[in-house]
């Protein structure tokens, strides 16, 4: 039998590159806002005109540098997550954590859907996390941060208990009435 011979250029495996565009992982680390449509127009242009790209990147930077206080108090600022620590980040995640109790509580409409979605377990969830980070930072809050969280999570306990216990009122009434 002979052999069919292949060749080179048709046995070698193809080259994947796998790229994670979850997250911009420069942006994540960096101290500084770079916009990405000037990294795009920078990038567009064509490298035979050095001097003008070069004086377009100064001019460009000289306006970054001259804005107005309101302009610079407005602008939004990116700052590492490690500038934050554990705890300064774990302070920001109690007001995601809320907004998604109250989502999932049916308190208030999903931000992105606009309609309301109430889901008991991932209200749970959220109220039991929150507990716990606060529990763990208790030393970390002020006195007033202390008081203003607690009151936030009493409220939410009450919330959640008034929930469960329309649901168990209805799924009772419902068996009356069919049995």
């Amino acid at each position: 039998m002979s052999s069919q011979n292949i060749p080179d250029e048709e046995q070698e495996e193809p080259k994947i590159i796998v790229e994670d565009k979850r997250f911009n992982r420069d942006e994540i680390f960096s101290e500084t806002l770079v916009s990405t449509e000037e990294e795009k127009t920078l990038e567009e242009k064509p490298s035979t005109e050095p001097s003008k790209v070069s004086e377009e990147k100064t001019a460009s930077a000289e306006e970054v540098k001259k804005p107005t206080e309101e302009e610079e108090a407005n602008e939004p600022k990116l700052v590492s997550v490690f500038s934050l620590g554990v705890d300064g980040y774990l302070k920001q995640s109690l007001g995601v954590l809320l907004n998604f109790a109250y989502v999932y509580l049916g308190l208030i409409a999903n931000p992105e859907t606009g309609i309301l979605t109430p889901d008991i377990s991932k209200a749970k969830l959220s109220i039991d996390t929150i507990d716990f980070i606060m529990e763990k930072l208790k030393s970390s809050f002020t006195k007033q941060e202390q008081a203003e969280l607690t009151r936030l999570i009493r409220d939410l306990k009450v919330n959640f208990l008034n929930k469960v216990s329309a649901s168990v009122n209805t799924v009772v009434e419902n068996k009356k009435a069919g049995g």
